[in-house]
């Protein structure tokens, strides 16, 4: 048994925007979490001396800060009504533009990309991207997931 189609007509919708900011506890956590060595991450005057007005955000902490706006790192999910029990994250990227700082206000916005399946439904993919703005509506980083639903088993 497969799960129902994706209602194609989602591609390209687009969710409310959020705004976070940035935790400087958070970011300096996330460095000693992912072994960074160069201070930048997490010591400010070092940052300062490298020429950074503050702690910025480190290239994979992006995925992180949209997950502070739960609404963002689901919209896609929640929009094809995914049961979360058969969900797999499948792939991520990002592609950087300007630099996140420390105690940024982000405005953060999400786009479904895609949405196709495999092997006759059994999976299906959702693809969407997470625009990361600064408060000058800057984009500074996007970020592209995809997600896999996989068929429940038969009985379940």
């Amino acid at each position: 048994m497969t799960a129902q189609a994706f209602d194609r007509a989602l591609i390209g919708r687009r969710s409310e925007p959020s705004v976070v900011r940035v935790d400087t506890a958070q970011l300096k956590f996330f460095a000693k979490a992912t072994d960074q060595r160069d201070p930048v991450y997490f010591d400010e005057a070092a940052a300062r001396a490298a020429g950074h007005r503050a702690i910025p955000v480190p290239p994979t902490f992006a995925f992180s800060l949209s997950n502070a706006a739960p609404e963002q790192a689901a919209y896609g999910l929640v929009q094809v009504r995914a049961d979360v029990r058969y969900l797999l994250h499948a792939e991520q990227g990002f592609n950087h533009y300007a630099t996140l700082y420390a105690e940024d206000e982000v405005t953060i916005t999400t786009q479904i990309l895609d949405l196709y399946e495999k092997k006759g439904g059994a999976l299906r993919f959702i693809a969407q991207r997470t625009d990361l703005a600064n408060k000058a509506g800057i984009l500074c980083i996007e970020c592209d997931s995809t997600f896999v639903l996989r068929a429940p088993a038969p009985g379940a």
